[in-house]
């Protein structure tokens, strides 16, 4: 399957959608105990096999809503090469869906987008320290 450039709108919406994902999983019995760092860190750590599988069940697990999806899934291109878009929602399985999601959340993950920089989180320490 291949993915476009994550750029735009859709591409934060996206993103959204990715975190999103990954709380929802994080809130199941089995990592509710975990900081969400540590959770994170520890799927990034994973081999990229292995980190598909944990975004694929959160997309199993956590309801997207239709305009979330619809941001995720204008990032893939069908076999043809041609963008999903609105009008493909309605003809798709619910697999396919998951397999679009996981893709594209998959190529998100791969980005390196920081929920605090580091520079904030040095000022953090020195001033929790003090």
């Amino acid at each position: 399957m291949k993915i476009l450039p994550l750029r735009g709108h859709a591409s934060l919406r996206a993103l959204n959608v990715f975190h999103m994902l990954m709380m929802g999983l994080k809130m199941t019995p089995s990592y509710m105990t975990w900081s969400y760092e540590d959770f994170f860190e520890m799927i990034q750590k994973c081999p990229p096999e292995k980190q598909k599988t944990f975004i694929r069940e959160a997309a199993n697990l956590v309801a997207i809503e239709e305009d979330e999806l619809k941001a995720v899934i204008s990032f893939a291109c069908d076999a043809n090469g041609v963008p999903y878009g609105p009008a493909n929602l309605k003809n798709l399985e619910p697999a396919e869906l998951v397999s679009i999601v996981t893709e594209v959340c998959f190529e998100i993950s791969q980005m390196r987008i920081d929920l605090v920089t580091k520079s904030e989180k040095k000022n953090f320490e020195n001033s929790a320290s003090t």
